[in-house]
């Protein structure tokens, strides 16, 4: 069996999820000896470039970032070349890294992964309609249809009209951020971690300003950033008109960095109004970083009884969970739960799902 990845994460993105299910998914069919490829002629992933590197092939040309005015050129480039290759090797699987049209396939099996509905949920964030469907050309086009949690199946079923029989969840793996650090049980700084994109849906504002509202965390603490982009000039206000500038850093860095992070970091906090799956939740959670999360649906099918929920559109009750965690004196009970719930959560079995699923 041949398998083929496509280009469209790496040119949407430097970083992230998605980029990080795709690349450990390929991993993984190494692993087994399976043939596959992503190839992305332009793209401006930093992970798909180390993956490169680790891999010692060349599987496109590397960019810092998109030349202004360039992004449908690029496009077209990449369309243009991975037509011309698929032609050439004649894969038994496409699956696709994002969404867009697929390419002309003769035979081959066309696959696409839903992560999550925040497009079609939050549609007034990205100032778009009600009616607004942007994955509808893919998924009426793929053979199969791949979704990372029952809660994302459930969504995708609400905002599409698909036949189930073509859809099956299959979440992600943890096994990547044991890989990046050999440090256990070091002595925790006093600093509370968040992880990713801060704006939108991912409440970010709200978890400061719980953290604002109580001086007794704010006089002991301090919350460490890492991802999303360095601050910007609205988040720098907001810090210094409260006082808290010299009690928050961003940090960036690669998967080596922000598995110190988790190392270091007291607790995780993951405010987000929805997602997919939340990845950085298992991360947390497999390296001993205990977390304190939204009690969301999503998070609830991931994490179990393994993180400390809070409601988050209530700033009081954010702060006064985190207060409750932190200053508890046995914090192992929810570590442990998080060891025993991640090991559901492996690439290996990913791997092997998705593998059976290309062949149902």
């Amino acid at each position: 069996m041949k398998i083929f990845f496509d280009y469209r994460i790496f040119l949407h993105q430097a970083g992230g999820g998605i980029s990080r299910y795709i690349i450990n998914l390929s991993k993984s069919f190494n692993e087994k000896n399976l043939k596959n490829e992503i190839i992305a002629p332009i793209h401006i992933n930093r992970m798909l470039k180390d993956y490169s590197l680790n891999l010692k092939k060349n599987v496109g040309f590397f960019i810092n970032r998109k030349p202004l005015f360039t992004s449908k050129i690029l496009d077209y480039v990449n369309s243009f070349s991975t037509q011309l290759y698929i032609n050439k090797i004649r894969p038994n699987v496409y699956h696709k890294t994002y969404y867009g049209s697929f390419p002309n396939l003769k035979k081959t099996t066309k696959v696409v992964t839903v992560h999550d509905l925040i497009h079609e949920k939050f549609h007034e964030y990205y100032g778009m309609p009600e009616n607004y469907r942007p994955k509808k050309k893919s998924l009426e086009q793929a053979d199969k249809i791949i979704c990372v949690s029952k809660t994302t199946k459930e969504d995708l079923l609400n905002f599409y009209n698909l036949d189930e029989k073509k859809i099956k969840v299959i979440n992600h793996g943890h096994e990547h951020i044991l890989n990046l650090t050999k440090k256990k049980n070091l002595n925790k700084k006093k600093e509370i971690l968040y992880v990713g994109g801060r704006g939108k849906y991912k409440n970010f504002k709200n978890f400061v300003q719980a953290f604002v509202f109580n001086q007794k965390l704010k006089n002991e603490f301090r919350i460490v950033c890492f991802g999303g982009g360095v601050f910007n000039k609205s988040e720098i206000n907001f810090f210094s008109k409260n006082n808290i500038l010299d009690k928050i850093r961003y940090v960036e860095g690669n998967d080596y960095k922000l598995a110190e992070l988790y190392n270091s970091s007291i607790c995780l906090v993951y405010p987000s109004l929805y997602e997919g799956f939340g990845l950085p939740i298992i991360e947390a959670m497999a390296i001993g970083c205990p977390v304190l999360a939204s009690e969301i649906k999503p998070i609830i099918e991931t994490a179990g009884d393994a993180v400390i929920y809070f409601n988050p559109k209530k700033i009081e009750d954010i702060s006064q969970k985190l207060e409750f965690f932190l200053y508890q004196n046995n914090k192992n009970k929810i570590i442990e739960q998080g060891f025993k719930k991640v090991e559901k959560f492996r690439w290996s079995n990913c791997a092997k799902e998705t593998l059976n699923f290309y062949d149902a």
